[in-house]
């Protein structure tokens, strides 16, 4: 940086030219040192939920009992979590609402709004079990209609409808594969 005294013997011209010169430098930095500070909250709270994160508790595993008729299959079956009914209920209600609505409109609107559900998902991360039933629902849709071209039920199908419902089945079936994980 320019020492003020040098800057006080320039002509008053050359001083203002200089001092903005100095000044749209700063801003720069300052900007910069902004988003470094930015980025470095972000890690620090991805190290902070890191440490918050629960260690699993080391079980000794007896492998002999694990070979013994049907001991398996029972401890797989008991440690595997069981959905609510509630929520299977709600699933179910917010699948049949979905294929529904999506029965009703024209195969661009489905393929639309997988795209729109998609990138939701993207964007948050996760796939909520609604997401999950409009997607089963989209994805039913969608083979439907395209069991209904395979049979002639359709005289004329354009490429256009035909792209829109591979879409609509595969972006849905990504989504459900999310769901699943």
């Amino acid at each position: 940086m320019a020492k003020i005294s040098t800057l006080k013997k320039l002509s008053p011209e050359e001083r203002i030219k200089k001092l903005k010169e100095i000044r749209e430098k700063n801003l720069k930095e300052i900007e910069e040192a902004e988003k470094i500070i930015e980025e470095s909250i972000k890690e620090i709270k991805i190290k902070q939920d890191i440490r918050e994160i629960p260690m699993p508790s080391l079980e000794e595993i007896n492998i002999q009992s694990l070979f013994t008729a049907g001991s398996l299959e029972q401890k797989v079956d008991e440690e595997s979590p069981q959905p609510p009914k509630k929520e299977e209920e709600d699933f179910q209600a917010a699948y049949h609402t979905m294929a529904s609505e999506f029965s009703r409109q024209p195969t661009g609107y489905v393929a639309q709004a997988m795209e729109n559900l998609y990138n939701t998902v993207v964007e948050t991360g996760y796939v909520t079990p609604g997401q999950a039933a409009e997607a089963r629902a989209a994805y039913a849709v969608a083979r439907q209609r395209e069991r209904q071209i395979s049979r002639g039920a359709y005289e004329n199908i354009s490429r256009q409808v035909a792209g829109q419902i591979v879409l609509a089945k595969n972006i849905s079936k990504s989504i459900m594969e999310f769901y699943m994980q």
